[in-house]
């Protein structure tokens, strides 16, 4: 088998109204983010057998899809020639083909259709995507089957403009990052939807669907866990400093301050949280503690989540805001 990656590499900008007159898109070439090759790498980690993985870029094979009524049967005469040819010099019997495609606006539940990937406002900002992943068998010449995921996900300090040239250079990287987060994330889904991966992405329940009804559900850019990933081109050192002013930024007090590990405290009347900070690799490591100091002085360990949530909150957006190496 192999899997091409052939996402239509121009991003989207939609907003939706109140009305019909408040709404407004835009289209941008992304070339500072190659969906592509983001999307390979995430399909890379989550595959559960030997494929060959090629950018739709290299083949010919990235196009604009006109018509979105697709379904696993049906392509044009030229793109399955395409295919065949590409199986015969691949020497695989199938290919899976990620795209892009529409799906009905389930992020602002309007009567509007979001398309490909970009950023989506109405009432909050988000990155999203709509991928699709279709499997070609080379030798009937056909599609077999397809499957679809839609993806979104929270912007911070993002505001809505009218053109991509016209949004500061730190809401275009916090964008871009959670563009590459979100796709990441919507690759594993993909190829469990289509069956080629042993990673099981669990599909909303039907209480939380029905409780979240008329209400934008774009996920967290905050992830679960004590681990956060640095982005991409953002080196250690910068990391480490995000740190730091996320600390600041919630007022903790740093008491460690070195290159391998940061550690702060906060204190209110009798509680304190504490988090010790460690850099491995591309992630951060978080260990946060905590305990309430008793009249005689005993230090009963206990569990300050909003507060450790709230700095982990910090310390992401500050990532996401952080200029890449060599950015001004």
């Amino acid at each position: 088998m192999a899997v091409i990656s052939a996402i239509y590499p121009v991003m989207q900008g939609e907003t939706v109204g109140v009305t019909l007159f408040g709404n407004a898109r835009w289209t941008a070439e992304t070339m500072d983010f190659d969906v592509n090759a983001v999307a390979l790498s995430a399909i890379k980690e989550a595959l559960n057998r030997d494929v060959k993985l090629v950018n739709g870029n290299e083949v010919g094979l990235v196009q604009k899809i006109e018509k979105f009524s697709l379904s696993a049967g049906t392509a044009t005469n030229e793109l399955k020639q395409k295919l065949i040819a590409l199986g015969l010099e691949l020497q695989v019997d199938l290919i899976a083909l990620v795209q892009t495609t529409r799906a009905h606006d389930w992020i602002g539940r309007t009567n509007q259709y979001v398309e490909g990937f970009g950023h989506y406002s109405r009432h909050r900002n988000a990155a999203y995507g709509v991928f699709l992943l279709r499997i070609f068998d080379c030798k009937a010449g056909k599609f077999t089957r397809d499957a679809t995921v839609t993806q979104a996900q929270m912007l911070p300090g993002v505001e809505w403009h009218n053109n991509w040239k016209d949004y500061t250079p730190e809401e275009q990287r916090v964008i871009l990052r959670g563009l590459g987060s979100m796709v990441q994330e919507g690759m594993p889904a993909l190829l469990s939807q289509a069956g080629l991966s042993d990673t099981k992405v669990a599909p909303r329940s039907l209480s939380s669907s029905l409780l979240s009804f008329g209400r934008s559900e774009p996920h967290s850019y905050v992830p679960q866990g004590n681990q956060i990933d640095i982005p991409a081109g953002v080196s250690l050192k910068v990391a480490r400093l995000a740190v730091l002013a996320g600390f600041k930024e919630r007022d903790w007090t740093v008491i460690t301050d070195t290159d391998e590990q940061v550690i702060g405290r906060y204190r209110k009347g009798k509680k304190e949280a504490g988090c010790s900070v460690t850099f491995q690799e591309r992630r951060i490591i978080l260990v946060p503690e905590g305990c309430e100091i008793q009249a005689d002085g005993k230090r009963v360990p206990t569990e300050y989540r909003r507060w450790q949530n709230n700095l982990k909150e910090s310390i992401v957006e500050e990532l996401l805001k952080s200029p890449a190496d060599g950015e001004p």
